[in-house]
Formats: structure tokens, sequence, C-alpha cells
């Protein structure tokens, strides 16, 4: 059975929406996905990050010989820097947070969607 032009240009057009429909769906998904990535990795900056390193005046971590956030930190607490509590504590909930372990950048410590932008 034939179908007629009409009808066939019809379902050319509706799958073509469709695909196009999914499409746009799947970019905008990804799109949300790295905006809440990067409200939340603003957070555990403002919120544990930056108050640690200022209240300890730990400075920027930039000249460190430290490879990660982690062993920064437990060579602070090995200097008599930072009360090990308080490091375990922002360690938790950086951790907690799912995002990753701030990274050294030529800015300093930085959590790493944001040092991705």
């Amino acid at each position: 059975m034939k179908l007629p032009v009409p009808l066939t240009l019809v379902l050319v057009v509706a799958v073509a929406t469709l695909i196009a429909y999914s499409a746009l769906r799947s970019y905008t998904g990804a799109k949300e996905q790295r905006i809440h990535d990067l409200q939340a990795s603003s957070d555990v900056q403002i919120d544990v990050l930056a108050p640690l390193l200022q209240k300890y005046k730990l400075g920027s971590g930039i000249g460190t010989t430290e490879r990660t956030f982690s062993e920064f930190v437990f060579a602070q607490v090995a200097a008599g820097k930072l009360p090990e509590a308080e490091a375990k504590q922002a360690l938790d909930s950086i951790s907690r947070s799912g995002l990753g372990e701030p990274v050294l950048t030529s800015r300093g410590w930085v959590m790493p969607v944001l040092a991705g932008n």
C-alpha cells in the first residue's frame, strides 16, 4: 500500500520534530546539570574552603609541594597550623558534596568545576 504524499510528509516532519525535541532536551539537561554543579561548587568554595584557608591563614596553597588538597591539609595539621578536627570536618564536607577535591591552580585551591572555567 502506498501512502499519499501529504501523509508521508507529515510522518517525516513528526519524526524530525521528535528527534529535534530529544536533542534539545538532552542539551538542556546537560546545561542544567552544569549550572547545578557550578552553584554547588561555589557553595563549597565559599562556605567550606575559603573560610578554612582564611581562618588559619593558610594562604592560597601556591608554592606548596603537596599534590592534593588532602595532602596539603594534613601537612598543615602536622605543622601545627590547623587543628585535626577542623581539617577532617572540612574534608568530610568537601567529600559529601560529591564534587571532587579542590585542585591547585594559579589562583590557589579551587573546586574542580570552578577551575575548569
